[in-house]
C-alpha cells in the first residue's frame, strides 16, 4: 500500500512490507461421525487471509491406510475451503494434511503447513468396513 504524504515541499512514500506467511487449519467437520462407514469425509480448511492456488493435488493422505483409490477434491474459496476425500473401500485410517506452501496469500508469501486435529498437523478418520445385515441360512435335514 502505498501513500503519498507531501511536507514541505518533499514527497513522502510509505508502502507497508508483509512478509507473514498464512496460516491454514484443518479439522473434522462438526457433526462428523468418527469413525464412519461413509463418504465423503468432509474437512473444514481455514487460511488466515485469502488465499489462492490451493486444490486437491494440494493435500496430503500420507500415513492414510483406508483401502481404495483415495480421492481428494476441494471447494471453496478466499480463506474458507472444504476438503472432501472419497474413495474409501475398507477399513482404515485417513489422514489429511496440507504441506507448506501449498497456496499464496495476494503478494506471493506461502501458506504455512496445516495445524489442527489432535494430531497436530493432520486430521484422521476411521473407516469401518459395511457388510450386509447377517441371514440365517436354513439346515437342509
Amino acid at each position: 500500500k502505498m501513500v503519498n504524504m507531501r511536507r514541505g515541499g518533499f514527497h513522502c512514500a510509505a508502502v507497508t512490507f508483509d512478509a507473514t506467511s498464512p496460516t491454514v487449519t484443518l479439522n473434522q467437520a462438526a457433526g462428523q461421525s468418527d469413525p464412519t462407514n461413509a463418504g465423503p469425509i468432509p474437512l473444514p480448511t481455514v487460511f488466515s487471509e485469502t488465499v489462492t492456488g490451493f486444490a486437491a493435488a494440494d493435500v496430503s493422505l500420507a500415513g492414510s491406510t483406508a483401502g481404495g483409490p483415495l480421492v481428494v477434491g476441494v471447494s471453496g474459496g478466499g480463506t474458507t475451503y472444504t476438503v472432501s476425500v472419497t474413495g474409501m473401500s475398507s477399513t482404515g485410517t485417513v489422514v489429511a494434511s496440507i504441506p507448506a506452501a501449498a497456496a499464496l496469500d495476494a503478494v506471493g508469501n506461502p501458506a504455512s503447513a496445516s495445524v489442527g486435529g489432535s494430531s497436530g498437523g493432520t486430521v484422521e478418520n476411521v473407516l469401518r468396513s459395511s457388510f450386509p445385515p447377517w441371514v440365517p441360512r436354513k439346515n437342509k435335514s
